[in-house]
């Protein structure tokens, strides 16, 4: 009677959670079914929560997503369970299981334009350092999805796949890299192409050596090229000479440096009289800066207190810069007569490092939201944004997920918003808070439309390449590479 009691009650105990995630990936479809319908079962330790949602069913599930030869039905039926709980996503399923997942979901939707658009998309967004999964297996997983959505689909899907694989992988290696580059830049689509070739020279893919341009490329590419070859450290005489309207911006990457471009002095008029000067805001606040804490701390100041709010704008910017004035800026952003102060007030407010995490993304979503629609001058909403340790200026400001159909369309907000404000444009900014990783040198013939263009774009796909793979240093406002775990 003792041995029926205790087989009983071996029968009577409900299977792991370990066996139910087995279950859910077996390749009958019945057991199947019951293990994900058990898994759906109310958690009892944790009311109001599935057991799928446990934390030891989720490293199960991402294993087993993430093994060679999945079920493609069981990875779809999981997905579906996840997604029932709010809970379809890269972090819960892990990233090589999930870009498996986006695969069977390309082929129930036959291919479709829409449904390959949203496969990219969704490669832009992965991890880019997921610690429970291989990250060898998930570039791999990303370059096949990436070069099957480039092969043989419309020239919308290969330009976002591209964009989409770069963004993700700008840290991949060089061979996987190189595959997914080298296919897109022999498209007949001339803005994939371009933006290929612009890639191959700034992750360094190019050879050197070579000086060749095919016959018969669109302009467009044939300028990519260039830019690649003299980017790789290829010397462009041949080039120069065919095409001195490009040769001053060629030979500065060629030699890494801007030829043909002096910065200019800084001033040695009093920062009070130069704040009175016209011009962009943030200016005044680096040169403030530069002074040395005390001093700066006292100019900053200074400039607050002046009556002119022209004076006064280029105070807050300096003082959210340095941290200081904190009440003095919460009171003007409360309650200060002109609506363009109270703008600048939430500027420097953004850039005076903040406890509560949820209120600086709504100071960055506000700012975000005033420099696009003009209420403040984009450049000093992006000011504040880099100085603030926030990405979300330069995606606005160069949109690198956006595929470009041709060089027709509407200047980027680079050329448009800004250029005009000030001759070099944001490079002094740039330099401020990234200068540990910006390699590009300036463009030192911005009287040139199709210079003007190219560098526009290889700043925008130097964007693309590294804006998942910053971390920023608070202490020095600057922003540096991501040290990969």
């Amino acid at each position: 009677m003792l041995f029926v009691g205790v087989i009983l009650a071996l029968l009577l105990i409900p299977p792991s959670t370990k066996r139910l995630v087995e279950r859910a990936f077996s390749g009958n479809a019945d057991a199947r079914a019951a293990g994900i319908e058990a898994l759906l079962a109310e958690d009892p330790d944790r009311p109001g929560h599935t057991l799928l949602e446990t934390p030891r069913a989720l490293v199960r599930l991402r294993e087993k997503g993430s093994r060679a030869g999945v079920n493609p039905n069981a990875l779809a039926d999981v997905a579906d369970a996840l997604r029932s709980i709010g809970r379809l996503d890269p972090e819960t399923m892990g990233s090589t299981a999930y870009v498996r997942y986006l695969k069977v979901e390309l082929d129930r939707a036959g291919w479709s334009r829409a449904a390959c658009l949203a496969a990219a998309a969704a490669i832009a967004e992965l991890p880019t350092d997921m610690p429970d999964d291989s990250a060898d297996d998930t570039e791999r997983e990303v370059a096949a999805l990436a070069l099957d959505l480039l092969r043989g689909r419309d020239a919308g899907v290969a330009h976002a796949a591209l964009l989409a694989f770069v963004t993700f992988a700008g840290s991949a290696s060089p061979g996987t890299a190189q595959s997914i580059v080298a296919f897109a830049s022999d498209l007949d689509d001339p803005a994939t192409a371009r933006d290929a070739w612009l890639l191959c020279g700034l992750l360094g893919l190019s050879d050197p050596n070579s000086d060749v341009v095919r016959e018969g490329l669109p302009q467009s590419v044939a300028d990519a090229v260039r830019f690649a070859v003299s980017r790789a450290g290829g010397a462009p005489d041949a080039v120069v000479e065919a095409d001195p309207e490009l040769a001053p911006l060629l030979t500065s990457l060629r030699v890494g440096r801007s030829v043909g471009v002096t910065p200019p002095e800084a001033p040695t008029d009093p920062i009070l009289e130069q704040a009175y000067w016209p011009g962009p805001r943030w200016r005044i606040a680096l040169r403030v800066e530069s002074l040395g804490p005390g001093e700066a701390r006292d100019a900053a100041l200074e400039l607050l207190g002046e009556y002119d709010d022209h004076v006064r704008r280029a105070g807050l910017l300096a003082c959210g810069l340095l941290s200081v004035a904190s009440e003095e800026i919460a009171l003007i952003e409360a309650a200060d007569d002109d609506p363009l102060n109270r703008r600048y007030a939430r500027l420097a407010r953004l850039m005076i490092e903040q406890d509560d995490a949820d209120e600086a993304t709504r100071l960055t979503q506000a700012v975000v939201s005033m420099g696009s629609a003009g209420m403040v001058p984009v450049d000093d909403a992006l000011f504040a944004l880099l100085a603030a340790g926030r990405t979300e200026g330069l995606d606005w400001l160069f949109d690198p997920l956006r595929p470009r159909r041709s060089l027709d369309e509407p200047a980027l907000a680079w050329d448009e918003a800004i250029r005009p404000r000030t001759p070099d444009g944001l490079w002094p900014m740039l330099t401020r808070f990234m200068d540990p990783v910006l390699d590009i040198p300036p463009n030192p013939t911005a009287g040139s439309p199709r210079a003007t263009r190219l560098h526009s774009d290889a700043m925008r796909m130097w964007w693309l390449i590294h804006r998942r793979h910053l971390a920023f240093d608070s202490r020095e406002r600057v922003f540096r590479h991501a040290i990969r775990q």
